[in-house]
């Protein structure tokens, strides 16, 4: 790296981009059978799981919980 040149990896880190980054977050409730994405949506959400668990079906059938 040359000097005056800033790692990626450390303006992630920065407080002024966490801070931007965490106003783009918002908290939801999922209550249990709920479905949140189907195969083949547009994905226009990241989904973090904070707590409980997901279930991944296919042809309803449980493949995965997560």
């Amino acid at each position: 790296m040359q000097k005056g040149q800033k790692s990626a990896k450390r303006g992630f880190n920065s407080k002024p981009c966490s801070r931007a980054l965490s106003l783009k977050f918002k908290t939801t409730h999922a209550p249990p059978g709920d479905t949140l994405v189907h195969r083949g949506d547009v994905l226009t959400s990241l989904y973090f799981i904070a707590r409980g668990s997901i279930e991944i079906l296919k042809d309803d059938i449980v493949m995965a919980i997560l």
